[in-house]
């Protein structure tokens, strides 16, 4: 068991081996909750669009960046465009 003060704010530092155990990072959420016995401190799991940043970055820069790959797809089009 270990101790944590209180600040003059309500803050809590929650010891750094507590929060290496639980994955917890600067800036990452918890779930605070009151029980009869005391106060549960549970991590938030991060959103799901949250875990979708970045996702398939590896290709798009591959193909030349995003703004690349819209010029060749727009190509054929903007061609189409013009002989209608």
């Amino acid at each position: 068991m270990t101790t944590a003060k209180l600040t003059s704010k309500g803050q809590i530092t929650l010891p750094a081996a507590m929060r290496r155990r639980l994955g917890l990072r600067p800036g990452d959420r918890v779930r605070v909750s009151l029980h009869e016995a005391g106060i549960l401190i549970q991590p938030v799991e991060g959103r799901f669009v949250d875990s979708l940043v970045g996702l398939g970055r590896e290709c798009w820069e591959a193909e030349g960046g995003a703004t690349r790959y819209l010029e060749r797809e727009r190509g054929p089009w903007e061609s189409r465009a013009r002989t209608d």
